[in-house]
């Protein structure tokens, strides 16, 4: 198995696995404001990944081979890419719900393709291209199969912003450390770049209320049932996998397996949140399939 395979197989588990955590997600943040479940996760994030350094033997030698440059850069990207884009993602899922986030989902994989030309000269091929539309199609249809749910046109308009912003800044954050991942440790970057992330978001605590809720989320309490299992998958196993695949296989043909994620979430959402299943959405689900299979070749 070549190594632009693993990669594309990484993509599309981590896809799979963010579904299962963002139905979890969902469910946590109806106890846990965007911040503090972003914190929560990161933190639960680190003990593991931290675990992980210890039993495959990387220590401090391994963290001392970053240039100034590269430390900067992984500061950068995981403060962007974790701190900004992961706050931003929770308020607007919590702002205007799982219907617009998904459509402005979307802006994810666009933002990838120019980041990644601007910053990193890749393209795609003619097969891959058209898989691309099919699955950007496949996304929308099946993002506008049912109408949004009840929302102020000032808290949509605050949640589609913030979540266009959350995948910009997420893009930006990935395409940035693309090339220290081809040279160094995944687990040592993924470690890094969210030990970075989660230390620039520190000022917070100085403002009592925010410290405050942070601290309750960070106790063990009734939402620790579904924001621990989400924080373990989503934080942990799906950046794991995502990071993997953007270390083995192109970063625009990475960004749209990862794309995936929304139909897999759609499938369980229906099944354990109760949304439903139409037949706009099965056949998108379809388009998205053959989509997958074109970026493959």
């Amino acid at each position: 198995m070549s190594p632009e395979t693993i990669g594309k197989l990484c993509a599309l588990a981590s896809a799979m696995t963010w579904a299962v955590a963002l139905v979890l997600f969902k469910r946590g943040g109806e106890r846990i404001p965007p911040l503090a479940m972003n914190i929560f996760k990161n933190v639960v994030a680190l003990l593991l990944l931290g675990a992980s350094l210890a039993v495959v033997g990387a220590g401090g030698d391994t963290f001392a081979q970053f240039s100034r440059a590269d430390i900067l850069r992984i500061a950068v990207s995981g403060f962007l890419g974790i701190t900004v884009a992961d706050t931003l993602f929770f308020f607007a899922l919590n702002r205007c719900g799982v219907g617009a986030v998904a459509v402005v989902d979307c802006l994810y994989t666009p933002f990838m393709f120019l980041f990644a030309w601007l910053m990193l000269g890749e393209g795609l091929n003619g097969w891959q291209s058209v898989g691309v539309v099919l699955i950007l199609a496949a996304v929308l249809m099946c993002s506008g199969s049912s109408p949004l749910e009840e929302r102020s046109p000032r808290g949509l308009l605050l949640g589609v912003l913030a979540a266009a912003a959350a995948m910009a800044t997420m893009a930006f954050g990935v395409v940035l450390v693309k090339p220290l991942l081809a040279e160094t440790s995944l687990l040592v970057i993924t470690t890094a770049r969210l030990l970075f992330g989660t230390l620039l978001a520190a000022p917070i605590l100085l403002w009592p209320q925010t410290r405050a809720t942070i601290f309750r989320a960070l106790s063990p309490s009734v939402a620790w049932r579904t924001a621990l299992p989400a924080a373990i998958l989503g934080s942990y196993v799906a950046l794991l996998l995502w990071m993997a695949g953007y270390k083995y296989a192109p970063a625009a043909v990475a960004a749209v397996l990862n794309q995936t994620s929304v139909f897999f979430s759609l499938g369980l959402a229906a099944i354990f949140l109760r949304e439903p299943l139409t037949l706009i959405r099965v056949a998108a689900t379809i388009i998205a399939f053959i989509g997958i299979v074109f970026v493959s070749l």
